[in-house]
């Protein structure tokens, strides 16, 4: 009897060890993309039957990324979608986003006291850059969520991208803070006068118009009452800090950054190229990591959710820049920590400067062909590339990325598909959001 139970239990251990190396190996790529591809729906943004796919993928991670191409509607949907989830799922505190820091405070004042008009005049002031309607939008659902969260979740906007500063969001910025302030000091009225020259110049000397000595001029001049403001402030410190309190910070953090965006080696156009413009591009990643750790020092800590344009959100080097995710992903804080997506579009539209253009898609053929096969024809959809059994992580797939990336992969031992991104966003049929400009001052 007892030797009959002994190859009983050995039978027994022998099938468990036996599946759970069949439950371990990785599926067939088919397989794997039917149970891991899901349909993103974006009209339901407290619907996050999608999103729970990446559930056991981030409970770990401290930063999500998600990257985009400019213009499109369904982007808006998709940082709200993100935030939401995040929001009720992940304990997300902060909300990082490619604008400079004066736009990013704004919206923390319309989003801590729900007064519209900072949110319009932040807007007006982006119409250039392509301010959409449905961003707008966005914020004031953001608004509704936020208001009713408790004080020690509330989202913070963190804006770390020096060279999408705007000179007049940081007066107007600059104005609110004097506004809490009301009459200041008589020995800080030089502070308000060298805001007024600051703002008379404009500080954004990125502008690609610029001639070479017109621009170096401006510089000049602009470090000249940065430094005087500097010195001030380090000068009359105390009272600084009694006037302004906690926004000091904010003042000192401003300053810093405009003197950073007049170090860029040269005109900031509307499309710079990692082959034409390496070094600048490079010193633009440098200071947005470095103004990302000075916020993070700042706040308390917290878990951030990124959304910025997609050559800022890849997680290794394809075209020899290391952006700001890769510098994440090396932070001795965040590494394994990071998790990316990569924001693939069918044929569509997108809006540039209030102009709807055609947009082709960039979905790999292969992968296409592949989802077809798995979902027929399909959707919007959210794939994690990193969940258990995955065939995609354990090598470098080449069908994941768009036909010019693979001219320059090379597959080797060491790198996988996840190396770059663990999740894939795609917007089947992408829509040129509206131009805020359509709306009178």
């Amino acid at each position: 009897m007892r030797k009959k139970y002994i190859i009983f239990v050995v039978i027994i251990v022998a099938v468990l060890v036996a599946a759970g190396v069949i439950y371990s190996k990785p599926q067939s790529e088919t397989a794997y993309l039917k149970k891991n591809a899901k349909e993103l729906k974006l009209d339901k943004p407290e619907d996050y039957s999608d999103l729970k796919v990446i559930s056991n993928s981030i409970k770990d991670k401290e930063i999500i990324i998600t990257g985009e191409y400019h213009g499109i509607k369904q982007n808006t949907d998709i940082q709200f979608k993100f935030l939401n989830y995040l929001i009720d799922n992940w304990d997300l505190r902060y909300y990082v986003t490619e604008m400079g820091h004066s736009e990013a405070m704004m919206i923390n004042e319309y989003l801590a006291t729900g007064n519209e008009e900072i949110l319009k005049e932040t807007f007006q002031d982006w119409r250039s850059a392509g301010a959409i309607v449905e961003e707008f939008d966005a914020y004031k659902k953001l608004y509704e969520k936020n208001k009713n969260l408790p004080e020690d979740r509330k989202i913070i906007i963190l804006g770390i991208d020096s060279a999408s500063m705007s000179e007049r969001h940081i007066k107007k910025y600059m104005n609110i803070i004097i506004s809490k302030v009301g009459t200041l000091p008589e020995e800080l009225k030089v502070f308000e006068n060298n805001l007024n020259k600051l703002d008379l110049i404009g500080v954004n000397t990125t502008k690609f118009y610029l001639k070479k000595e017109e621009l170096e001029e401006k510089k000049k001049a602009i470090l000249e009452i940065v430094n005087d403001m500097e010195n001030h402030i380090k000068d009359n410190r105390e009272l600084y800090e009694k006037t302004f309190k906690k926004d000091l910070f904010n003042i000192e953090f401003i300053l810093e950054n405009i003197k950073d965006l007049q170090t860029l080696p040269k005109t900031f156009g509307s499309s710079p190229n990692i082959k034409t413009d390496p070094e600048l591009l490079s010193m633009r990643e440098n200071y947005t990591y470095k103004n990302f750790k000075k916020l993070r020092d700042h706040y308390p800590k917290g878990k951030y959710y990124f959304h910025f344009g997609a050559q800022h959100t890849v997680l290794k080097e394809i075209w020899g820049l290391e952006n700001i995710a890769i510098k994440l992903q090396k932070d001795e804080v965040f590494k394994d920590k990071v998790y990316a997506f990569r924001t693939y579009y069918g044929a569509g539209s997108y809006m540039l400067l209030g102009i709807n253009n055609s947009f082709y898609s960039n979905i790999p053929t292969e992968l296409e062909k592949q989802l077809q096969t798995v979902k027929g024809e399909f959707g919007d959809l959210i794939i994690d590339l990193n969940n258990k059994r995955s065939p995609i992580k354990n090598t470098l797939n080449l069908n994941y990325f768009e036909v010019t990336e693979r001219e320059v992969l090379k597959p080797d031992s060491d790198t996988k598909t996840t190396d770059y991104f663990q999740g894939i966003i795609i917007i089947k049929n992408p829509k040129g959001g509206t131009a805020y400009s359509v709306f009178p001052d």
